[in-house]
Formats: structure tokens, C-alpha cells, sequence
């Protein structure tokens, strides 16, 4: 009795990935933007096959998303200051860099932790230069509350009594990333 070895089966012209599906890749894909040669691809598992990333205007979209949940947490969660509620200057302190402020629709809102007995602790005027000056107001709310590692895991206000160390991290923060 011969035995026959059966040939693979020539491959179609596309190729078709679905989760779940028994279906297999052959020598070219379909895409948006027409048929990408898949040859490296070959004797890969279906679910490795890269999916193409998202457009750029859905990343910002969910980038936006992210910040407005973040802020919204932010102004429910921190104590904040108008300029009504402190007896000083605070548009002068403001603009010399003594201070920082974020807002709220036209509203300048001040964190709490700049001020002693209303007046801005002098160490966030130096913090303040130390950090990279095209930070937002924000994005400097978000540094000074988020846990950093030049600090041992502690958040920046946490550490404002220990000076040296915290314009150390503001000035790590400002070195421009490698890698």
C-alpha cells in the first residue's frame, strides 16, 4: 500500500487574523492603507501579528480624557485658595514666581501648601525656577503631589521642610531624559 503525502494547500491572497478564529496567515495582508507583504510575520502565532496603532487624534482624545478626570480629582481633593481667601498680592506673587496658580474655567485657584500664615513659603519661589519652564500650572500641581523617587517615594509638598532635597528633585525633573 503507497502512502501518499498530502502538499500544504496554495495560500490565498490575504490574510486573516480574529481572535478565536482557526483561520491562518499566508503571504500578504490587507490593511487601510492596501496589501503589506507579511513574510516576516511567517511562523508567527496570530495573536503576535502587530495591530496598527491608534490615530493620533484618538490618543490626544483619551490623553484629554485622562487629564480632565486627573484635574477634576485634583480640585475636589486639594485644598485651594482664590486670591480672595489670601490677604496679599497674590497676582504680583504670581507673576515674581513666588507662587503658582491653576485654573478653573477664568478662576485662578491656589494650593494650599505655598502659603504659612498667608504669606508663600520663600522654598516654592526656588522649586518653582528649578522646574522646567514650559510646565504648565498643571502639570507643576501634578509634579509637586505626585510620589517621587528623588524623594524616597514621598510627594514634593510632603517634603517642602527639607529643602535641599526637593530643589534637587525639581532640578533632576528638569534634566532632559536619556533613552
Amino acid at each position: 500500500m503507497a502512502v501518499s503525502k498530502k502538499k500544504n494547500p496554495v495560500p490565498s491572497e490575504s490574510i486573516f487574523v480574529s481572535q478565536g478564529s482557526k483561520r491562518h496567515h499566508d503571504r500578504t495582508l490587507h490593511g487601510r492603507s492596501g496589501r503589506v507583504g507579511v513574510e516576516p510575520f511567517a511562523g508567527r502565532r496570530q495573536d503576535t501579528i502587530p495591530t496598527p496603532l491608534p490615530k493620533k487624534a484618538d490618543v490626544d482624545l483619551e490623553i484629554e480624557r485622562d487629564n480632565a478626570e486627573l484635574r477634576t480629582t485634583y480640585l475636589q481633593t486639594t485644598d485651594l485658595y482664590t486670591p480672595e481667601d489670601i490677604q496679599g498680592p497674590s497676582t504680583k506673587w504670581k507673576r515674581e514666581g513666588r507662587i503658582f496658580a491653576i485654573q478653573d474655567g477664568e478662576k485662578d485657584l491656589l494650593p494650599a501648601f505655598q502659603f504659612a500664615d498667608g504669606q508663600p513659603l520663600p522654598i516654592i519661589k526656588k522649586i518653582l525656577k528649578a522646574l522646567p519652564e514650559d510646565m504648565s500650572p498643571w502639570e507643576t500641581a501634578f509634579w509637586f503631589e505626585s510620589s517621587n523617587g528623588w524623594l524616597g517615594g514621598k510627594t514634593p509638598q510632603e517634603c517642602l521642610k527639607n529643602e535641599s532635597k526637593v530643589i534637587d528633585a525639581a532640578e533632576q525633573f528638569a534634566q532632559p531624559m536619556i533613552g
